[in-house]
């Protein structure tokens, strides 16, 4: 019995990874191509929101659906 709990939770966490969508992507100064740190970036009318490391990168697990992704830096 144990076991199949076991299964039945692993399942259930596999279910809702699956309806996650990760998206990625690189912020960089258009003049230099260089990456830029700290960038805010997040989904508009949600609290989804992350920053960027230092190679510019940044990632977001999104539900399934449509977003206005906003991506805001402080003197650009």
């Amino acid at each position: 019995m144990k076991t199949i709990f076991s299964l039945f939770i692993f399942l259930l966490i596999s279910l809702a990874s699956l309806s996650q969508n990760l998206v990625k992507g690189r912020v960089i100064d258009e003049k230099t191509n260089e990456p830029l740190e700290f960038v805010s970036v997040y989904v508009n009318t949600t609290t989804i929101g992350t920053v960027t490391n230092a190679k510019g990168e940044f990632r977001l697990n999104l539900p399934a659906g449509k977003y206005e992704i906003i991506v805001s830096f402080t003197g650009y």
